[in-house]
């Protein structure tokens, strides 16, 4: 039973997981960015620098996130499938009980 619920478990949450590591990887990388940024560079010369860094983190993890939105929409379809399942079940008992 414990193996079956830690799949299970692992099954709802590894897209969960992934975002958070992919969370963890873009803050890594945004302090770079932030770090290198020279001291005396004026708050539109940072934002600039910022900017190309969201850009280009948004292309480099584009296909990633399309695979996360995919499994998501996956996933959340077989629990309304599973949800019609069984209230059309109850829908259907309360007639031949």
């Amino acid at each position: 039973m414990l193996i079956h619920f830690k799949n299970y478990w692992l099954y709802l949450h590894t897209p969960y997981v992934l975002s958070m590591k992919a969370n963890t990887r873009f803050e890594a990388a945004k302090e770079a960015i932030v770090n290198g940024i020279p001291a005396h560079a004026t708050s539109e010369q940072r934002e600039d620098h910022l900017g190309e860094f969201y850009k280009n983190w948004v292309l480099q993890e584009a296909t990633r996130q399309q695979e996360y939105n995919s499994e998501w929409r996956r996933r959340s379809m077989e629990g309304i499938k599973l949800a019609a399942r069984v209230s059309y079940q109850k829908f259907k008992a309360r007639f031949t009980s």
